[in-house]
Order: C-alpha cells, then structure tokens, then sequence
C-alpha cells in the first residue's frame, strides 16, 4: 500500500474525538476513505453505498447525526448554492500538491449516493425524482426543484477524478471507484443510482443465495446473466426490503441500465466468495454469531460467536444491554469464550432469529442473518444443539422455525420418512411455550440425499433436485479438482427450473473439440453414472448455463503412480491429506444390529465420539439384484479421526445397549471430561456386556473415575 494513502491519518483519529459539529470535510474525506478503500477491496470494484445506516457505522453517530454532520462538511464547500466547481478547484491544487491522503471528492460524491439511497427507500425510484431528495439531503429546508448549481456541468468530472485516482494513482490496490458516466438515460444522476440502488447489506443476503444455487468457493461461477436471473427468481416470492431491492436490481429495462450493474456486482461477489462471510463494502472478513439450544426437552436459545481460521484468537463485541465484551478463542476449538455470550430478552431473540442482528466489535463486527428456519446439528465438543449452515447426510438434525412453517417441514419430512429415507420417525414438534412463536421440529437425520425439492425454508440447507442454475450434485470427487470425479462415482445433474430447454451432454476432446452424446433426462435430476462415461472431459449444457467435468480412471490419475497400491502385509502407500492435522482411518468394529446406530467412543473424551450404521444403500442395492437379499453382518470398518476404545451396541437378546471393550487404552490424561455430554453418559450409565473379561470392569471403572472428577470439579 502507498504511503501516500494514509497522510493526514493522525490528525484524522484526533478529531474524531471532538464533537460532531466539529467535524470538516478533510475530515470526512479520511473517514469515508479509511471505510471504503483497503487491501482486500484490491482490484475490485467499489459499492459505494452511501446511507444514513452507513453513515452513522463509519461515523460512530446517531443515522441523523452522521448525515447531518456530512451534510454541514459539504456545505461549507459547495454552500447553499451547490458550487461543485469549488471541489474540482481544490483537486487541482491537491493533486499538484502530490496527491496525499483521501481524495477532496469523496464527501460530495457520498452526499450524492445518500441522497439516491432515500429515494429508493422512499420507493420513488425514478431518476426523474432524483433532485429533491439531492437538494434536501443538503439543506433539508430547500424546496427548490431541478438540478442545483452547477450540478450538471461538473458532477461527471468528479466521478472521473475519483476513478482515475483510485485505477490509476493507486493503482488499484485498495479497490477502485468508479460509475459509468455516458450513460444514455440520465447521465447525470446514473453515477450514484448505480450505488444506492442497493445497501451494502442486501448483499450479504448473497451468501444463502449461493449455497441455494449449489455455487461451491473456488468453484467456476455461472455468468453474470445467469446470477442475476437465479437471483431474480429467488427473490420474487419473498416481501422484506432487501428482497425487494434485490429483486427490482434485477429487472432488465431497457430504459433502466441497473440491472448491468447488479451483474457486475454478482460476479463480484461469485469471485469473493469463499463459503465465509465478508462486508462487502470492504471485504474484510465478518464474524459468525451462532445459535445453541442445550436441551430439547427444555429449549433455552443461546447465541454464541463462532471462530474461524480467518479471525484472531480475541476481539472485541459490542452487546445491546451488555456493553463491550471480550472474547478469547476457546482453545482447540471452533468458538469464543463465553460462551453463551449472555442472556436477552424474548423480543429480542425473536428479532434476530426472523431479521438477523449485526453487533460491532474489534477488529471485526459479527453477525447473525435472519431466517424462516434454522437448522441445527448436535455437537459433541458443545454438548449441545448447534446452528449449522447445510445438513449433513446421516447425521440427526433440529429444525427451528416458525409456527406458520411447520406443516411445511413436516410435509416434506414425513414422505420421507415412509419412504425409509429418514432414519428416524415419526417427525416430533415441541411446543414448549418458551420458544413463543417458533417450534422445533425433530430430531430427524435423512439417510441418503432426497430426490424431492425441499421448502422455501429447508432449501439453502439442503440442495435438491431442480433449482436455479445447472449444478452438479453429489459424486464421488477426488484430487485437487473440484469437479474431477472417480468413474463410477459420477455426479447427478441438477437442472435448471429457469431454463425450457433439455440438458446436453458433450465430450470434449484434447484440442477443444465437442461431441454430442445422447443424454436421458427425464425428471428433476440427471444421474450421469448411469450413462456409463469414459475418462475425459464433458460439459453440460441446458440455454445459457454450462458446467464442466472430469472423469478419472482411478485415484493414481490424481495422486501418483503408486497412490493406492497395496504392499505386502496390508498397508496401503501412496496417499496422504494435505492441511489437515486429523485424518480419519478405517477401523473394524462390530456391526449395529438392524437399523440401529452404534456409538464408538475413544480415549480422549467428549470430542471422541462418533456413530455408526449398516450401509443400507447397500442392502437397497443388492434387493434391485434378482435373488438378492438382505446381508447379515458381522463386522463393519468405521471411518474415525480417534482410535475407539469402546463400543455400545444393543445386545442381540434383549435389545439393551452394552459396553463393548475394543482397544486396551486407558484414558488420556489431557482430555476434557465433561459428565453432560453423550461420551460422558454413555460410559457412565451403559453396563458392560455379559461377556466381558475382568480387565475391561477395571479399564470401565478407571473411565468413571474421570468423568465422576471432572463432574466434582
């Protein structure tokens, strides 16, 4: 970064301690500066969506009190008769001076977006409104109407200046301002439509749209056409304010050119986007808030903040009734100490759930988005009910929602639980009367990924069927390509509700060329295993929308030549994982009787513990074979990152739960041994088996010891 950039910055930090009427426009300048321009923005195009919520985040003011202190810096420098050319004078002078610190047009600039932004909230979105509002922002006293000053004859220059500075002068690095200024319909408002047309916000709402549209991080995003119509799609049914903006964003009109710029904004933010939450104003990282629930049977909701690789290990939040508090990383684990990070009031739960809630802190704010539903994901390390961004095939989840959506959910979970899909059933909703006007609905774990669509409410959870976009779902992918795929492992094609035409499958040869090849594609979804494809390289198309993949004979194609062999005495060589410190193995155990799930538990405590089932998409299987039948097994290998110590398993007898003794470990003296977890319970309460030799009561009883101190503790 220059050091240009930042002169001026000292004097800048000391006036913000004085009084908001003390404030000037230099001053502004290096505040809107500070909050618009940095590293992560390098290269990228600037949403300089100027309102008075903006305003007053930036400005650490009331929403009036930061506008009105704007509004008194531009004033000085344009006066009531909105002289522009009193700023291009002094940009000229700063530029010969060198050019230091913020640009002499960001406060003018912004005054001109806040002013577009109250006409779109005002719902008087036609430019020819535009003047009043602009006049007013200034002087709220001024009922003049037309364009002020010499608004028309100087606004574009300043655009300009500003853009070259910011691509030119600095290169690009802290991101680039710029708006289109030869726009055929009204070119002199069009620049600061073209950032108030939506909040900064509204753009964080892109993170579910994403996850619905089955886009992965790092993946190969749709065109910008295509975005901007899923999005349109996906905002049409829905009437909060940032769904309406979003979806009149997408409208094309030929007399209104937003909509050009909504895509660039999408393929903006397709190209940020890493699975994470970032502000899109500066594309810093953004804090996580998530929801727990420690008891079904008595639903006390919870809020904690989340920690990722992308956040130190303390910050600062600021908390309504609470005041600042600081956070530390849990060691080891994926959240902040305290946790939860208080107690609030019914209302106010009840607000963040439907409407999210942004808390600011240091060196990031943390947010929590607003949802119909939210679904949850028991976690070990917690011992509780956790709020989870997608469900996990196989694993027992919670639906929160509200009461008006429950026959929804249950509409789509209860087929499925016939169908055998649902590992566990009948589908259970808790009125407790502390959850208000929301309901929990479960538990409830999906064995194998539904072919049905899932609500509006269940959909940026679990993606299904026909959707937005053409998207490859499910497969088996290997290697370091995110769309390279083992043969036989072949994905389904997920097909595009917005498109009238039929999927088109091609073979792409080494030097480009394509191959039609004849593809079935009756119903929601396309399964490509069953085409039965050779190794190569094929698109899929369907109207626009493309999506590109790699089938590869084996694993060695990937990894190496030796990568899978087998050496004598068992051991296999050749594969590794990068990145990762846990790596889960195979380990045989005994196999679950039934449908039943087995736990395993390990040496090291509560973040020990996983479940296991019989594979039952293999008993499917073996039914579609004439003769086939159902398998009696004996023993199963369990993919764990820990090596199980014991096992429980219901007896064959009676079909009461034992503890089973695999391995001779005793336990580790460094584990966390809480005596409310499932690891901690299943020890303590289940009886050995019948069959048990002495050695494992000892090694049961040394377990109970721990746990019986920790809960003394």
């Amino acid at each position: 970064m220059c050091a240009k950039c930042f002169s001026g910055l000292a004097r800048w930090g000391t006036t913000l301690m004085d009084e908001a009427s003390s404030w000037n426009y230099e001053d502004w300048a290096e505040l809107i500066f500070s909050n618009f321009f940095n590293e992560e923005n390098a290269g990228e195009e600037i949403l300089f969506a100027v309102d008075d919520a903006v305003l007053a985040e930036i400005s650490g003011l009331s929403e009036e009190g930061g506008a009105t202190s704007l509004a008194r810096a531009v004033k000085s420098r344009v006066s009531g008769q909105w002289r522009l050319a009193s700023i291009s004078d002094t940009t000229r002078v700063w530029k010969r001076q060198g050019g230091n610190g913020a640009h002499p047009a960001l406060p003018a600039l912004a005054l001109t977006v806040l002013a577009a932004s109250r006409m779109v909230a005002d719902g008087t979105f036609a430019a020819t409104n535009y003047y009043v509002p602009l006049r007013r922002a200034l002087d709220p006293n001024d009922r003049d109407v037309g364009a002020p000053g010499d608004f028309r004859t100087a606004i574009l220059d300043l655009w300009e200046s500003v853009r070259e500075w910011s691509q030119v002068d600095l290169g690009g690095d802290l991101g680039i301002l710029k708006a289109e200024t030869n726009q055929p319909h009204f070119p002199f408002i069009a620049p600061a439509l073209q950032h108030a047309f939506l909040r900064s916000s509204d753009l964080h709402r892109l993170d579910a749209f994403f996850r619905i549209l089955g886009f992965e991080p790092g993946g190969e995003p749709p065109s910008a056409g295509e975005l901007r119509r899923a999005l349109g799609s996906w905002t049409s049914n829905k009437n909060e304010p940032w769904a309406r903006r979003l979806n009149n964003a997408c409208l094309e009109d030929e007399n209104n050119e937003l909509y050009k710029h909504c895509e660039r904004l999408l393929a903006r933010e397709a190209r940020r986007w890493d699975g994470m939450p970032r502000d899109s104003r500066t594309g810093r990282a953004v804090g996580r808030l998530g929801l727990a629930i420690k008891s079904r049977r008595h639903p006390e909701l919870q809020f904690y903040a989340k920690w990722d690789e992308r956040l130190g290990a303390e910050v600062e939040l600021e908390l309504p009734a609470l005041g600042s508090k600081s956070l530390q990383r849990e060691e080891d684990f994926e959240w902040f100490a305290p946790n939860p990070l208080g107690e609030f009031g019914p209302s106010l739960i009840d607000d963040w759930l439907s409407n999210g809630v942004e808390l600011g802190g240091d060196p990031t704010r943390f947010e929590l988005q607003g949802a119909a539903a939210h679904v949850l994901r028991y976690d070990d390390s917690m011992a509780r009910y956790v709020s989870v961004e997608s469900m996990t095939i196989g694993l027992p989840h919670l639906v929160l929602t509200r009461c008006v959506h429950v026959e929804q959910v249950e509409s789509f979970l209860s087929p499925l639980a016939e169908e055998g899909v649902l590992a566990r059933g009948p589908v259970q909703v808790s009125d407790d009367p502390s959850l208000a006007d929301w309901r929990l609905v479960g538990p409830f774990s999906i064995d194998s990924r539904p072919t049905s669509r899932p609500p509006e409410v269940l959909a940026q959870y679990l993606s299904s069927g026909i959707g937005l976009s053409l998207r490859l779902i499910g497969g088996l992918r290997v290697g370091l390509g995110l769309r390279t795929y083992l043969r036989g492992g072949e994905p389904s094609i997920g097909l595009n509700e917005l498109a009238e035409s039929a999927p088109q499958l091609y073979q792409v040869g080494l030097d480009g060329d394509e191959v039609e090849l004849p593809l079935e594609s009756e119903g929601e979804e396309v399964p490509l295993w069953e085409e039965h494809l050779e190794p190569g390289h094929y698109k899929i198309r369907q109207g626009l929308a493309t999506v590109s993949l790699e089938i590869i004979d084996g694993i060695v194609a990937e990894a190496g030549p030796d990568a899978g062999s087998v050496r004598l005495g068992g051991s296999i060589e050749g594969t590794f994982a990068h990145g990762r410190d846990v790596v889960a193995r195979p380990w045989m155990v005994k196999a679950p009787i039934g449908i039943r799930e087995s736990s395993l538990l390990g040496a090291g405590g509560p973040s020990e513990y996983a479940t296991v089932c019989l594979p039952k998409w293999f008993n499917h299987a073996l039914k579609l074979v004439e003769g086939g039948g159902n398998l009696d097994w004996k023993c199963i290998d369990a993919w764990t990152s820990f090596e199980p110590v014991w096992q429980v398993l219901e007896s064959r007898s009676g079909g009461q739960p034992e503890l089973h003794l695999l391995n001779d470990r005793r336990p580790n003296a460094q584990g966390s041994f809480a005596a409310d977890t499932d690891w901690s319970k299943a020890l303590s309460k289940t009886p050995l088996a019948e069959d048990a030799p002495e050695a494992a009561a000892l090694l049961l009883q040394a377990y109970r010891e721990v746990i019986e101190g920790n809960r003394d503790a």
